[in-house]
């Protein structure tokens, strides 16, 4: 039964009312909403599927209850099974005592409790950090919830509704957070990235991914069910390209016409732009990196290490001219090759013995060597402006006139 008498008069002046009636579903007994003027169901997505609080009243004879749509400013809180033999469970009462200045209801049942209020203006809750069910507790806001809210008038705690934001936002932080993947194994933090922020653009606008990402970058989400999916589409395109690190995929967040200010809103400990980029990130199963795999040799790792020791960078050490790299040459290859000038001639160590290199083809082919080298050292260069130097200097070594340039000055 209905008390009308005890429903906040804000709701039956405001709110949107259908009627609903237990209706057996392959999921048990139901309660299914009815517009009382068609006898039609009732659509919390189609507004004018609901009525007014008189109509819904008139037609309670041929139906078991009544029930609203939330809208705007106003949200509802539904514990389930929470009073027994008349006595809160503990949840329920560290709840309510969270709400102590709004409307709270009994609920149609008689074991759960409706509690009702108000939100501050702008207010939008954040379905991919909180839950809208969880449990025994579930949320009905605008937007965000596709059920409506059953209404008794049969009050456990006789008050206005109320705006009450802070104690909705310590309940969903307390009960209602989502469990955001951990992202292990790497330090996002840290990550390098081999691309300036312009270069992260140029290439992701001629990615296979382009369009969706020109899209995105331009504000266009008519693609997403909702901004906060295409934020975290936007998101996931750059993490690829920034090679996962934060700093830069916030960076240039803020430039797309996707940025707004709820980006830096706090939800809990983190803002909603590190939730997401933490989001994006934990789904990642690669990203762009120049870096081509090492073969898997630990003769190739040794010379690689010899080589990064040597480090042929300092062109103070090595100019990028054929003398400097015949110097680099020479110190690279000092302990198994050498040239005799009396004898004109390279000479090689190999099995406890220096050989005399006919020909010169052992040097050219250690000389090749040292160019694959050089230019698997270019890639690891994390600075984008110093390993496109480097590697338009060691495609050079590439070419068989300037090895033997290289060998001449050696």
């Amino acid at each position: 039964m209905v008390k009308t008498e005890n429903i906040p008069p804000y709701l039956k002046a405001n709110a949107k009312w259908c009627n609903w009636r237990y209706e057996n579903r392959d999921s048990g007994m139901t309660k299914v909403p009815y517009n009382p003027m068609t006898n039609a169901h009732a659509s919390v997505k189609i507004p004018s599927t609901f009525t007014d609080f008189d109509s819904a009243i008139n037609a309670l004879n041929i139906y078991d209850g009544i029930g609203i749509r939330v809208d705007g400013k106003l949200i509802a809180i539904d514990l389930d099974h929470c009073i027994e033999d008349g006595k809160l469970s503990s949840l329920a009462e560290d709840i309510t005592s969270h709400f102590g200045n709004t409307y709270i209801e009994i609920s149609p049942s008689g074991t759960g409790l409706r509690i009702i209020l108000f939100v501050a203006d702008g207010y939008v809750y954040d379905k991919d950090t909180y839950h809208i069910k969880k449990g025994d507790i579930e949320v009905y806001v605008a937007g965000a919830t596709n059920r409506f809210v059953t209404i008794t008038g049969d009050v456990y705690l006789k008050n206005e509704i109320a705006e009450n934001t802070d104690g909705l936002q310590w309940l969903i932080d307390t009960y209602m957070k989502r469990k955001v993947p951990t992202v292990n194994d790497l330090n996002f933090e840290n990550r390098p990235s081999f691309l300036s922020d312009e270069s992260v653009i140029a290439k992701a606008t001629v990615s296979k991914q382009r369009n969706k990402f020109q899209n995105l970058w331009n504000g266009d989400i008519s693609d997403y069910p909702s901004q906060s999916e295409a934020d975290l589409g936007l998101v996931s395109i750059l993490s690829f390209y920034c090679n996962g690190n934060k700093e830069q995929i916030d960076r240039l967040f803020r430039e797309s016409a996707l940025f707004r200010s709820k980006w830096d809103e706090m939800h809990g400990s983190k803002t909603y732009g590190e939730i997401t980029i933490d989001k994006a990130l934990s789904g990642m199963k690669n990203f762009y990196s120049p870096i081509v795999p090492a073969p898997a040799s630990e003769d190739f790792d040794d010379e690689m290490n010899r080589l990064i020791a040597l480090n042929p960078e300092d062109i103070t050490k090595y100019p990028w001219t054929d003398i400097g790299a015949g110097m680099l040459f020479a110190d690279f290859y000092e302990n198994c090759l050498r040239y005799v000038p009396e004898r004109k001639s390279w000479f090689y160590y190999e099995n406890g013995i220096w050989k005399q290199d006919v020909g010169g083809l052992k040097a050219m082919k250690l000389c090749m060597n040292l160019a694959n080298l050089l230019h698997m050292y270019a890639l690891k260069i994390t600075d984008e402006h110093k390993r496109k130097s480097y590697m338009d200097y060691s495609k050079r070594w590439q070419s068989h006139g300037c090895r033997i340039n290289i060998l001449k000055d050696a």
